[in-house]
């Protein structure tokens, strides 16, 4: 080839190599702002994997290095993502999650909008914090990482990030009883603000301020060991029931929960230490926890909420000796142990694992082994390790313009390099 051609073949080559970044820039400029944002997949994982980590430790197994790597990618995660809520204060006085990481998810498009007048076309708001619905499973998740932390910092670490979120849901997020309503809700969003959750929905399925409340029933907020937040669900307690106006305003398009159920889960999470539930409170039992711990609630359209509700009842049967309680939520994991495996959605399936291990953990911590169906451990475990750093399939999010992961150790150390908002 001679020179000429040489040069000409480069300038080409230059050229189509400058188009190529020209576009890759272009394509990268048009990613949504959350791409490299943490999801709730990651912690329900690392979440599992410290309670399979304290299950090893009660029960004598010993340690293996995937629980050490998930515990500081736990730690990495939350240093990087926790911000205080107060520019320059410490992180135990009250903090949010990726700030603004979700302005432009369509969930969140509307936060800005209280539900009054037409409704705008958007209403973005640049810095908003994660949505109160999906942060209710934070207290479970810090519990399970302190208590499965690799050291005392650690674990000091883990605590601040614990008390840090209950002055937020007290000071922030908890809604004071007022002149509208005449007991505690929840603010829609983690931050305080108050604005539309999920307007991209239809009009009846759409949040308006205050009507992710129902979540604060289900219970998970009375793990962050706090006395206000008790209270507040002993006040919650004392209005029940609510009118059909109350009850709109507080659960809004989530219409499961009756005036019964709801008083039943509200007298649960205010159970104060030493405090048992009362013969009523328990004979409830039959009529909303058995049923549906004797479906298979890990294969069904019913997973999530299912289990959200189920977690602190079951919980509760093991820290107070009910035996009812106790096994039929063994039946059911005998069940899921009998069934053939389900190949579901991941984000089912992370939720029935983690109320698998949250069991796992309840039932050793209270010298109740033999409730434990027979390989429910190994068989939670070696799925978590094929999660952690096996072939498990695409584990980052299809069409978000992510790279392709298919393992979650991987995907959390590419995370923690990614700017959340993206750039």
């Amino acid at each position: 080839m001679t020179l000429r051609w040489r040069g000409l073949v480069a300038l080409v080559s230059a050229a189509i190599l400058a188009a190529g970044s020209s576009l890759f820039l272009l394509q990268a400029r048009t990613l949504p702002g959350y791409v490299g944002c943490y999801t709730d997949f990651e912690p329900f994982v690392l979440a599992i994997g410290a309670d399979l980590r304290t299950y090893r430790r009660l029960t004598g197994i010993g340690d293996r290095k995937e629980y050490r790597e998930i515990l500081r990618a736990a730690e990495i995660m939350h240093r990087k993502a926790a911000v205080p809520a107060t520019a320059g204060r410490p992180i135990a006085e009250g903090w949010i999650f990726e700030p603004g990481g979700y302005a432009d998810y369509p969930d969140f498009l509307w936060a800005g909008w209280d539900g009054t007048g037409p409704m705008p076309k958007s209403a973005p708001v640049p810095d908003v914090a994660w949505d109160s619905s999906h942060f209710m499973r934070w207290p479970v998740w810090i519990e399970s990482f302190k208590r499965a932390a690799s050291d005392p910092e650690q674990a000091a670490f883990f605590d601040d990030l614990r008390r840090g979120l209950a002055n937020q849901l007290v000071r922030k997020v908890l809604v004071p009883p007022n002149s509208e309503f005449r007991t505690y809700r929840l603010a829609n969003y983690m931050d305080g603000r108050n604005g539309i959750y999920r307007g991209n929905y239809a009009p009846n399925a759409r949040y308006a301020p205050s009507e992710l409340s129902g979540t604060f029933i289900v219970g998970w907020w009375r793990y962050l060991d706090d006395p206000r937040i008790t209270a507040a669900y002993r006040h919650i307690d004392r209005s029940l029931p609510f009118d059909p106006r109350e009850r709109q305003m507080f659960f809004g398009p989530q219409t499961r929960f009756d005036n019964a159920h709801a008083k039943q889960l509200a007298k649960l999470a205010s159970l104060r230490p030493g405090e048992n539930p009362t013969a009523a409170v328990r004979n409830l039992w039959t009529i909303y926890q058995a049923p549906r711990l004797a479906k298979p609630l890990w294969d069904g359209v019913d997973v999530q909420w299912g289990l959200h509700e189920l977690l602190m009842p079951m919980r509760i049967g093991f820290e107070h000796g009910i035996d009812r309680w106790q096994r039929d939520a063994s039946a059911h994991f005998a069940a899921f142990m009998a069934a053939p495996p389900v190949k579901g959605r991941l984000l089912d399936e992370l939720h029935h694992m983690n109320f698998a291990s949250q069991f796992l953990v309840a039932a050793a911590r209270a010298d109740r082994l033999n409730m434990v169906p027979p390989g429910l451990f190994e068989r939670t475990e070696q799925r978590l390790l094929v999660l952690w750093n096996g072939n498990a399939g695409r584990v980052s999010h299809t069409g978000w313009g992510e790279p392709h992961f298919e393992a979650f150790k991987p995907y959390l150390e590419w995370k923690s390099g990614q700017s959340c908002p993206g750039k």
